[in-house]
């Protein structure tokens, strides 16, 4: 996956310029797909392996429970945001904003089928409504102009750009806190159905072997704090879900502008790795944070017992760890090899670059597109069908290995 579909400026894969595919292929969408991405990889990686090494049926049900809501929320999701909220929010903001944006059939000059010429002022990124430089980002001939067509625009106004952050931010808000949600209601959830079926107390991996003395004398400081504790993963989960909008609105309200030797500054240059893809697809270190507090946090709070604190703990990091740590390094890793096989036809492109806090990571398609405008058209059609390549022997050279590292440290985990 060194090579996915640019967070910082996303274009269409039907629009006609250099690296535009008649038709997406469906493994290259996945690849490039935050959502979709890490949900075929945490079937595949986590949730069946989990299933597979449960000790008992108790143990077995929690784990399904848990993969079967993931994917759940997932596909969901994403569907109720876009029919919810953001068509409904494109309709008014052409409406109230009509000369902003591209008449229908010159927007759908852009792409080779006009079907495919979807109005998409909410996935303007980020750092393009940045209250920094605002005023003189748009100024004829620039790139972030020229972005605008992407999304069906042709300026933004002040006022636009206002309304779009404000849409982008609750975007963003929402599908945390339905996030979050789904943490509180799978943690305690599991607890109370496994004490229901089973008609014990305690940590359900301990069934098979321990004692109902011993798994009711483990239990017992859980039952003892239980309801302090889920008021605690409350207010932690929903608390982290409202706070990164909050500093992602505070960041890009400053006008301390990006990169400067400041902590803002500093902070604003991670900002591109929040955008989400097609307005509704959560970026995947906006899945790391939730994971964060509302999977390991979570977990731990609610964790029965001191065995399950622990290999819940080992579990989640490590997952986390392989999905989104190892993973980049990984395909930094798979870029190198292959920056150096087609070294003749890349003729001294890069494929990896210095990513989110410092990772090496690979190059976005739309960075490997503006290299190649400067190479001759024929140039550009021996290196379409090498992108496409780089794409797919990533994507499926990430989605094999990395599960496999993460089963061992799974299984270290259980055993």
């Amino acid at each position: 996956m060194v090579l996915t579909l640019s967070e910082k400026a996303p274009v269409p894969w039907t629009r006609q310029h250099f690296g535009a595919f008649d038709r997406m292929p469906w493994d290259i969408w996945i690849a490039q797909n935050q959502v979709l991405n890490r949900e075929i990889i945490d079937i595949f990686g986590y949730e069946i392996p989990a299933i597979s090494l449960a000790r008992n049926k108790f143990e077995r049900l929690e784990k399904f429970l848990d993969g079967a809501l993931w994917v759940l929320i997932g596909v969901c999701c994403p569907i109720l945001l876009d029919k919810g909220l953001n068509q409904g929010w494109t309709k008014g903001l052409i409406k109230d904003f009509k000369p902003a944006f591209l008449p229908k059939p010159q927007f759908q000059k852009l792409f080779n089928h006009a079907k495919d010429a979807v109005y998409r002022p909410v996935g303007i990124p980020f750092e393009l409504l940045d209250n920094a430089g605002f005023k003189n980002r748009f100024s004829p001939g620039s790139k972030a102009l020229d972005t605008l067509s992407t999304y069906g625009l042709k300026s933004l106004p002040e006022k636009l750009a206002h309304k779009i952050l404000n849409y982008k931010l609750l975007i963003l808000w929402v599908d945390l806190l339905v996030m979050a949600s789904k943490g509180q209601i799978y943690y305690w959830g599991k607890n109370w159905i496994s004490e229901q079926w089973s008609g014990k107390k305690g940590f359900v991996g301990e069934f098979t072997y321990a004692t109902d003395d011993y798994l009711k004398r483990k239990n017992a400081k859980h039952e003892q704090t239980k309801k302090t504790k889920q008021y605690l993963s409350m207010v932690i989960g929903y608390g982290a879900a409202s706070l990164l909008p909050a500093i992602l609105l505070g960041l890009l309200k400053s006008k301390t502008p990006t990169g400067s030797k400041t902590l803002i500054g500093t902070l604003k240059k991670m900002i591109p790795a929040l955008n989400y893809f097609h307005v509704v697809y959560m970026s995947r270190w906006i899945i790391l944070w939730h994971n964060f507090f509302n999977w390991n946090l979570l977990g731990m709070i609610a964790a029965r017992d001191s065995h399950e604190l622990r290999e819940t703990a080992v579990k989640t990091f490590a997952a986390d760890f392989f999905f989104f740590i190892a993973d980049d390094i990984f395909r930094a890793g798979i870029g190198k090899v292959l920056q150096h096989q087609y070294k003749d036809k890349l003729k001294g492109m890069k494929l990896v670059k210095k990513g989110v806090l410092g990772l090496p990571a690979g190059i976005s398609l739309h960075e490997f597109e503006e290299m190649a405008k400067k190479f001759t058209r024929q140039q550009q059609k021996d290196i379409l069908p090498l992108s496409q390549k780089l794409v797919r022997v990533n994507f499926w050279g990430t989605a094999i290995t990395g599960p496999l590292a993460w089963r061992s440290a799974a299984f270290s985990a259980a055993w």
